[in-house]
């Protein structure tokens, strides 16, 4: 009986132990073992509007999650509110300044984030370095490599030339599906409308936009209709519109402007 017992608890102790070597690098393993993270490169130049993706990467992958914070430094010659970024935030004191997590899945090895620094229309601003700091996050599964990794996105300011877009509904409840639509090689494709802002109808409005289309970008500007030949369903004869190059060049049509190219070219402003 005796023989049997210690058989029993020999068999439950090796159990423990097999268990314990088959997660082995849960976050109570020795500091020293833990996966060790790496970014695939610590700087990036864009300019305003663009996007530069970032990868962490730990070496081992784990049974658990690893998560890291990621800190705007305050040497950044820019702020949090100059730049958007997919990784989920972090209020302050939920750990630490405030900040971002990224977080390595269960059996993954990598993680990837992107910062898109905000496209303002300051053409004074010059360019901007933003300084960030990667660290282990709360759960410490992995380490990072030599304690933390520093990486800076230098933002090139956004170089534009300004537009001004003037539009009209003669009957004040806005473009019935019409609008003036730009094309540029940087800024991609935008529409632009007349809008019923004020709720009155039978009162001419007029929607005014400051349009900007970067220096020596390729751009086209059309004038697309709602439909129709003056009356429903895109009400036509109400649309009237002027746009203004930034050398002072006006483009007018009317009501019932004509569809298509208004104007086309390489962005200038003289």
């Amino acid at each position: 009986m005796k023989n049997i017992l210690k058989l029993k608890y020999v068999l439950v102790l090796s159990g423990l132990v097999a268990l314990s070597s088959c997660t082995d690098l849960d976050q109570d393993y020795p500091e020293v073992n833990k996966p060790i993270a790496t970014m695939d490169m610590t700087s990036a130049t864009i300019a305003e509007g663009e996007s530069v993706t970032f990868t962490v990467m730990i070496d081992e992958a784990l049974s658990t999650q690893s998560d890291f914070k990621i800190d705007l430094l305050s040497s950044s010659s820019g702020s949090m509110d100059d730049f958007t970024t997919d990784a989920p935030h972090l209020d302050e004191y939920e750990v630490g300044p405030e900040g971002w997590q990224v977080t390595v899945a269960p059996l993954g090895n990598s993680v990837s984030f992107t910062i898109t620094p905000e496209r303002d229309l300051d053409p004074g601003e010059g360019t901007e370095t933003l300084k960030f700091r990667l660290t282990q996050g709360q759960f410490g599964n992995s380490i990072v490599s030599g304690g933390a990794i520093d990486f800076t996105v230098t933002v090139l300011d956004y170089d534009f030339c300004l537009w001004n877009f003037s539009m009209t509904d003669l009957y004040g409840d806005g473009w019935n599906g019409g609008y003036l639509e730009v094309i540029s090689d940087v800024e991609g494709t935008r529409a632009f409308y007349a809008m019923d802002e004020d709720g009155q109808v039978n009162v001419p409005e007029t929607t005014t936009v400051e349009v900007p289309i970067a220096k020596n970008a390729n751009y086209t500007i059309n004038y697309v209709s709602g439909g129709g030949t003056g009356a429903g369903p895109g009400w036509e004869s109400e649309n009237v519109y002027t746009i203004t190059a930034p050398d002072g060049t006006e483009y007018s049509d009317g009501p019932i402007p004509t569809e298509g190219e208004v104007v086309s070219g390489v962005s200038s402003c003289n």
